[in-house]
């Protein structure tokens, strides 16, 4: 906004023809303005790199939280296999506990 009443108050000083004011000075304030806008434009620069570093940052977050999810859903799904294998094992253990004991039950001698 600085930029445009600068610009504007040159307009209006070179419309209006106002005494005391040179060409000199006028040259400055235009130049002054220009050296704003330059510098803005260098600090928009280093905002829009800025953006695209943070958008690469946050894309590659965004692929290795997909990776980890993956990784949990496989491992989740890895221990409910094996929590049914150790299942599986604990009846057929019992199982054959029973059978066992059964058996000196009714065959003390063994």
């Amino acid at each position: 906004s600085r930029l445009l009443e600068e610009v504007l108050l040159l307009l209006f000083c070179l419309h209006s023809d106002v005494a005391g004011v040179t060409c000199d000075e006028l040259k400055e304030a235009l130049q002054s303005a220009m050296s704003d806008l330059d510098s803005s434009k260098g600090r928009v620069d280093t905002v829009e790199q800025e953006k695209a570093s943070l958008q690469t940052l946050l894309l590659s977050s965004q692929e290795k939280v997909n990776d980890l999810s993956e990784e949990l859903e496989t491992t989740s799904r890895q221990f409910e296999e094996m929590q049914e294998e150790l299942n599986m094992r604990i009846h057929n253990l019992e199982s054959e506990n029973k059978t066992v004991c059964f058996k000196q039950k009714k065959n003390p001698a063994t």
